[in-house]
């Protein structure tokens, strides 16, 4: 999967997409000072440098988990 094939949103479909009754996960891996700067409200915070070590492989169904 390249960059180009990777969909985006935009501030505003965010938004609505948030505001929805099943809202999609929001995943922020800026460090935590990037973080405390500013955030998504309700947005999971999970840094970069330490994804590889606290998310588990996609099982097959398309859900992988966060630890």
């Amino acid at each position: 999967m390249s960059a180009s094939d990777v969909p985006t949103v935009n501030v505003h479909e965010l938004q609505q997409m948030l505001n929805r009754p099943d809202p999609p996960l929001v995943l922020d891996v800026r460090e935590l000072d990037e973080w405390q700067f500013c955030r998504i409200e309700g947005a999971k915070h999970l840094p970069m440098s330490e994804f590889q070590n606290r998310v588990r492989p996609l099982d097959g169904t398309g859900k992988g988990e966060l630890e």
